[in-house]
């Protein structure tokens, strides 16, 4: 089924412009974005967004599940010293940043 797409025209804070689909909780609102079209799946979108701001990528929220994913099978290793918890293996996903973000 074709979706809509569309790119936000101000940069996010690493330079690149995101693709969103319609229904994107972060897609911008009218006024500051640009139509790129029905398409198939986000790539085909990409490719479009690319031809207005070279530097786009796909939204991580709406596309998540086009985009590859990690193996995160292995259990987190902690380390407990006497004022926080650390880990070194700790899996960090999209989901961990956007909390971060929110927070």
């Amino acid at each position: 089924m074709l979706e809509k797409y569309y790119v936000g025209i101000r940069p996010q804070t690493n330079g690149f412009h995101a693709v969103h689909e319609e229904g994107c909780p972060f897609l911008p609102e009218t006024g500051k974005r640009i139509f790129l079209g029905r398409f198939q799946n986000p790539q085909d979108a990409l490719k479009e967004s690319r031809k207005h701001f070279k530097r786009s990528n796909i939204c991580l929220f709406c596309s998540k599940e086009y985009l590859p994913q990690k193996n995160t099978q292995q259990e987190p290793v902690f380390e407990i010293s006497e004022n926080f918890i650390s880990s070194s293996r700790l899996a960090v996903t999209w989901e961990s940043a956007l909390l971060c973000s929110v927070n």
